[in-house]
């Protein structure tokens, strides 16, 4: 028996593990809490810190990464069968965990599978399937998610999935009301009336179940329903309704029905300013990630707000990604693209604050006669500006989540993408963030980042030196269009005699770098030394060391017998050398160093 295929995972109601059909048990509170959180993030290595902070967060005691390995391997053992491996289901990966199962064996990625092919079928006018699949996805939804449990994820994703399943009645409804049938009507109505028990300020419900009972004649129960609303909204609130629920008042009291809602969120032009900065000109690959950005689209605005953490070591391109994105999705947000450079890790001015960045945005999204001179009160203009807002925000370089958290503020549908080098797990962990990680570029779209300004095929340029120097630039996409403009600048692009340059180790990182009169003079060399500003003795040791080995990986054995270190020594710097994203975490406790920036070690060491 295939074990691995066999676990099945619910969390849409209190936690329930089975194994083969039979249903087990995960153990005491806490390590139910553990299991859930691997779950949430299966098939992505979650790291010890991580898990750390989303399960016991601040209340961690000094004994955590003991309790951690406890539970850990008390889940291992409760998920072997027979004579089977448990390593293949819950394996260490460096200092983190991956937990090996298929979407389809966790009722909560099923749930949301269920809700967008729902939508998609909707989009392409099979109404009747679309009603099938969203009653479906509605039907998985038992109980309270992660019920019982408690800890500093439970809450924002417990939030994150109400409002998808409060979104996906109201699609359901108002697809039964516009495409179904009498009976599909009806039960929309008691759908409406029991999810406004739930959710008792939700507007787009209230307003369906209003436009439903007008057009039946229920004038009266219509205007009850919203005079009720409208009560709850300003005493639990303060605010009055919106203005589509408003709307539907008016027809109500006009005894004129509704009988053709329009599609919610329709998609219309952006009319709002938008500040970006230029399109990335040598943007090449990146499909996989670009797709992932726009499947966290489609979540809105069914969710409020979303949020996307791109890491990655520096020059590995986060910023030029989310660039590309934005200029792609511009027209999908009416209140415009925003930009704002945090400067993290800059290398010479200081990280900008809260407060800082909260000045930028309100005078780029505008409708503000004045920022506001405090802080506090400049934030809290901020909040207020957003809190209708249907925006994309880019939030470039950041390196603090104190820093970072006051300006995730959700709208009427707003996404946010954030590009650090550091790992910035604790935006998982309590902000419901989704994170995604760049690599280097396979050789392929690598070559496409060379030739593609010039204008120029592979071949043309010499297939064999375009590929060397692909290798000479170890994938990295700020190095490769560094090398690029070195190329556009000869007079005639020669790519053997760039390779001819850039072989020599001692100085490649240094000639890697813009062509005069670009605007930018640093370095790569330079962009990787401004990593080092917060690293620990050890960190910085421990990786000058790598630059000294053959290979591209370590182990924190290794580590440890060559610094005559114990094992956790080694391991936390080589955990903070990943945190900064100067490694990546591999599989069995390894680590994984990309090509220049194990040159760049060579330098340090």
């Amino acid at each position: 028996m295939n074990v691995r295929k066999a676990v099945t995972i619910e969390l849409l109601r209190p936690l329930r593990l089975r194994i083969a059909g039979s249903e087990v048990s995960a153990g005491p509170p806490r390590q139910q809490v553990v299991l859930a959180y691997l779950a949430l993030h299966a098939g992505t290595v979650v790291h010890r810190d991580e898990l750390i902070d989303a399960v016991w967060g601040q209340a961690a005691p000094s004994s955590v990464v003991g309790n951690l390995h406890t539970y850990v391997s008390a889940l291992r053992r409760v998920l072997r069968r027979d004579d089977q491996d448990d390593e293949r289901i819950l394996p260490a990966s460096g200092s983190g965990y991956l937990l090996d199962i298929d979407d389809n064996q966790l009722d909560l990625r099923q749930f949301e599978h269920g809700l967008a092919m729902a939508a998609e079928r909707q989009r392409a006018g099979s109404f009747a399937e679309a009603r099938q699949l969203w009653g479906d996805a509605l039907r998985r939804w038992v109980g309270t998610p992660f019920a019982g449990m408690d800890a500093p994820f439970v809450e924002a994703e417990r939030a994150r999935l109400a409002t998808l399943r409060s979104a996906a009645i109201a699609d359901l409804a108002e697809a039964s009301w516009r495409y179904g049938g009498e009976s599909d009507i009806l039960a929309a109505l008691t759908t409406l009336r029991q999810a406004l028990d739930e959710y008792p300020l939700h507007e787009r419900l209230t307003e369906l179940r209003i436009e439903i009972l007008n057009v039946r004649g229920r004038r009266a129960d219509a205007l009850a329903q919203f005079e009720h609303t409208r009560r709850l909204l300003a005493d639990e609130l303060g605010i009055e309704p919106g203005d589509r629920l408003r709307s539907a008042h008016r027809r109500t009291l006009a005894g004129v029905p509704n009988l053709a809602v329009a599609k919610p969120w329709p998609l219309r032009n952006a009319t709002g300013s938008t500040r970006l900065p230029a399109r990335p000109a040598l943007f090449a690959g990146r499909e996989t990630e670009l797709a992932e950005l726009g499947d966290r689209l489609a979540e809105l605005p069914a969710s409020p707000l979303v949020v996307c953490a791109i890491d990655g070591p520096p020059g590995i391109g986060k910023t030029a990604l989310a660039v590309e994105f934005a200029h792609q999705v511009r027209e999908r947000f009416p209140d415009g693209c925003h930009y704002v450079d945090l400067r993290g890790l800059h290398g010479t001015d200081p990280p900008l604050t809260a407060a800082e960045a909260s000045r930028v945005l309100i005078e780029s999204v505008g409708g503000v006669a004045a920022v506001p001179g405090s802080q506090d009160d400049r934030l809290g203009t901020y909040r207020r500006l957003m809190a209708d807002k249907r925006a994309l925000l880019i939030l470039d370089d950041a390196d603090d989540i104190c820093r970072l958290r006051p300006l995730l503020v959700a709208g009427a549908g707003t996404m946010v993408v954030v590009t650090s080098r550091r790992r910035l797990g604790g935006l998982v962990a309590r902000d419901g963030a989704v994170r995604m990680s760049l690599d280097v570029l396979p050789p392929g779209e690598a070559a496409d980042v060379l030739t593609g300004s010039l204008g120029r095929s592979r071949e043309s340029l010499g297939g064999a030196e375009v590929d060397e120097l692909v290798r000479l630039c170890g994938g990295l996409p700020l190095a490769l269009s560094f090398a690029a403009g070195q190329l556009g600048a000869l007079p005639h692009p020669d790519a053997a005699q760039l390779r001819d340059w850039l072989q020599d180790r001692r100085t490649r990182l240094s000639r890697l770098r813009p062509v005069s009169g670009s605007g930018r003079s640093w370095t790569v060399e330079e962009v990787f030394s401004w990593s080092f500003s917060d690293l620990d003795s050890d960190s910085v040791e421990v990786f000058g060391r790598l630059g000294g080995q053959e290979g591209d990986s370590a182990t924190a054995a290794a580590v440890a017998v060559a610094g005559d270190w114990p094992i956790e020594r080694a391991r936390r710097a080589l955990d903070e050398l990943a945190m900064a994203g100067l490694l990546d975490w591999a599989p069995r406790d390894t680590y994984h160093i990309t090509p220049l920036l194990h040159l760049y070690a060579a330098y340090r060491s």
